[in-house]
């Protein structure tokens, strides 16, 4: 059984003052559910390194050259000769050994595989490689060649630790030089092409929804401006510093695990980068898949290049924020033109703390251009914000315990929450727009970046405190319940969890049992915090009053009739008509126009959560694109919500309370 509710809403002409009585008749379900914010919960990940790909040579160094022999006068470990040398596209030698060109001396190219995340396993191990060379693994990575053929050299790895393995490319020869080398376990030769990625790997990232890509793209310094410049898919290497990995491996793994998608921009590229990185992904990457949009990373944080040349150069040298809404703008812009008609898939970010993120928005908003806007973002964390705690460390020096450090972290979430409030208050709720966290989890560092503090083991016993597992709970119910958080992006997948620089992984490596004190808290806050969605179907009347014709009851459909109405959707909503006889049908159900159909959050109605674009008929009927189905919005998460309509030429209009509730 289903209820009924009609409500009665007024809709003005732009042009007109005259008030017109629109109807809404939704199918909702008997048992009302009070508002239920849902928040997904995604991960960044830490540099590309080894424990992704079955082929290990995908994430290992980049070639460096070195004398083939050692030499008292001249042993450097990396001679720098690597971007002068003859190489093919994919950055192999054309011929090794070659002579430095200033001493004569004959060089060679070395590569190292896994490092210092430790994420590979020991067994047998199987390099295969197109052309003719030799090659020599150094005696110390605890490597040894069992069996050596043409194209194919069988090694076994006896210990993983933070040396990785070391192999010298000692001869290529000219005109069948050594290319397309791979390194995979001998249990995965027959499948790594086919299922590519390591199975640790894929169990743990298969558990969050959206993945962020800013580490491995190398945002942070990004040092590319032309398309031609970056690094592509048939690159040696995927784990290359300053560049980044290729968007074509980014997109692929999106792709393969079916997740959304985030992607930052180089903050230097130019017009021509950015529409051909909107081709790509427009192309390469499925239709289902939605896109988060961000222009670099962190462009207001003095630490990154990026920041700094913002500041620096026009047009509105001076200030960050406003040159960030300016650089965004052409960003979204140009791949709102490239998505033309796909828009839907594409969610614009800005990301920031409050006042920038004002100036950006202001600035946008004054081109008339806010719409574009999808979403805002505040990075998530909670860090040791009052000074004097630092004071503290340095007073309990290597004294210092775990509890100290919980005790002065769980003490400064109040103060972080509130930024975070403001930011909600700000910028969220009075610009409408959904509230996101780029990034998030603990804060706990030294007091600078890389400080080897006397109490910095304290500060990595933290990391695994069962009371960190409780102040994960804490801020992820926080998040959801009081900001209203759509979009959590945990900081980060994997890193080393005793670092100077931060212990931000969730995991030590793609190799670790996941007994993690923060693995397990958000896995198990997920668990209990499922987003649970049903399919919304509304069954909508309205009446637009510029087309209104009192003497017959139904609307006039003039655009229709004059071949007017445009095939796709005038809001960028991805729907299109398809089927011609739609537009030949008369009498009342003849299509009037487009209308832009929103559901809005039940608490904050100036953020949209979801839309659609529908036809409206001469009888007032809003049909999708059929011309005869209602309007149904997959997958909405269950709450209440406000519905709004709009029209091009005509005021918006909006229930006054929550009318649809989705159980």
């Amino acid at each position: 059984m289903r209820n009924f509710v009609v409500l009665i809403l007024y809709l003005s002409h732009y042009q007109m003052r005259t008030l017109l009585f629109i109807c809404v008749l939704f199918f909702v379900f008997p048992l009302p559910f009070s508002a239920q914010n849902c928040m997904e919960i995604g991960t960044n990940f830490h540099f590309f390194g080894a424990g992704v790909y079955k082929d290990m040579k995908l994430s290992s160094t980049p070639f460096f050259t070195r004398n083939d022999i050692y030499r008292e006068d001249d042993n450097d470990w990396d001679s720098g000769l690597a971007s002068t040398m003859a190489q093919d596209a994919a950055g192999y030698p054309l011929e090794v050994p070659f002579p430095h060109p200033d001493n004569g001396n004959a060089q060679i190219v070395a590569f190292t595989i896994g490092g210092y995340e430790q994420s590979y396993e020991t067994g047998t191990y199987v390099m295969l490689f197109d052309g003719v060379g030799t090659f020599n693994f150094v005696n110390w990575t605890a490597a040894t060649v069992t069996s050596v053929a043409a194209g194919r050299i069988e090694f076994t790895i006896d210990v993983v630790d933070g040396n990785g393995v070391h192999i010298e490319m000692m001869s290529s020869q000219l005109g069948n030089h050594v290319r397309n080398i791979r390194i995979v376990r001998d249990i995965y030769e027959s499948d790594y092409l086919t299922a590519p990625f390591l199975p640790q790997f894929a169990a743990k990232a298969d558990e969050f929804g959206t993945f962020r890509f800013m580490d491995w793209a190398a945002t942070n310094y990004h040092p590319i401006s032309a398309w031609g410049d970056r690094i592509d898919a048939n690159f040696h290497t995927q784990a290359n510093d300053p560049e980044g990995m290729s968007w074509e491996f980014m997109i692929d793994v999106a792709n393969y695990f079916d997740k959304d998608i985030w992607i930052n921009v180089p903050h230097l590229a130019d017009a021509n980068y950015i529409t051909q990185m909107a081709m790509l992904f427009r192309d390469r990457l499925e239709t289902e898949r939605s896109i988060y949009l961000e222009y670099s990373n962190e462009c207001w944080n003095w630490i990154f290049d990026q920041t700094h040349w913002l500041n620096d150069n026009p047009p509105f040298t001076g200030n960050i924020g406003q040159n960030y809404g300016y650089y965004s703008l052409q960003v979204f812009d140009t791949w709102e033109t490239v998505f033309s008609g796909q828009e839907n898939r594409l969610k614009m970010v800005l990301a920031g703390h409050d006042y920038f993120v004002i100036d950006a928005m202001d600035y946008i908003i004054a081109q008339g251009e806010g719409d574009l806007v999808d979403l805002v973002s505040y990075p998530g964390y909670v860090a040791l914000s009052d000074p004097t705690d630092y004071d503290a460390l340095d007073a309990l020096s290597a004294s210092a315990t775990a509890d100290d450090v919980m005790d002065m972290l769980e003490a400064n979430m109040a103060s972080n929450f509130y930024w975070m409030n403001q930011f909600k208050i700000l910028v969220s709720d009075v610009y409408g727009k959904e509230f996101t966290m780029y990034e998030g989890g603990q804060h706990l560092t030294p007091r600078w970046f890389g400080l080897e503090a006397d109490y910095n083991p304290a500060l990595y016993a933290a990391q695994n405190s069962t009371r960190m597992y409780s102040f994960y709970q804490d801020i992820l119910d926080y998040y959801k319940n009081t900001l209203g958080v759509t979009l959590f992006m945990n900081y980060t997948l994997t890193s080393p969890q005793e670092s100077a620089f931060g212990s931000w992984g969730l995991l030590e490596n793609y190799f670790s049992t996941p007994n993690s004190q923060k693995w397990n808290a958000i896995m198990d806050w997920r668990a209990a915090n499922t987003c649970t969605t049903a399919d919304a179907d509304l069954a909508i009347k309205i009446y637009l009053q510029g087309a209104y014709n009192s003497s017959t009851g139904l609307m006039n459909d003039h655009l229709r009739a004059n071949n007017l109405i445009a095939l796709n959707d005038p809001y960028g909503r991805d729907k299109a008509i398809t089927d011609m006889n739609i537009l030949n049908t008369t009498g009342s159900n003849a299509i009037v126009d487009w209308v832009d159909v929103e559901l809005r959050h039940v608490d904050s109605p100036n953020i949209v959560r979801h839309r659609t674009a529908a036809l409206l008929q001469r009888d007032g009927d809003v049909v999708d694109v059929d011309g005869v189905s209602g309007i149904v919005f997959p997958n909405v998460s269950v709450g209440d919500y406000h519905v709004s309509i709009r029209h091009r030429n005509h005021l918006g209009t909006m229930t006054n309370t929550a009318v649809l509730s989705i159980p």
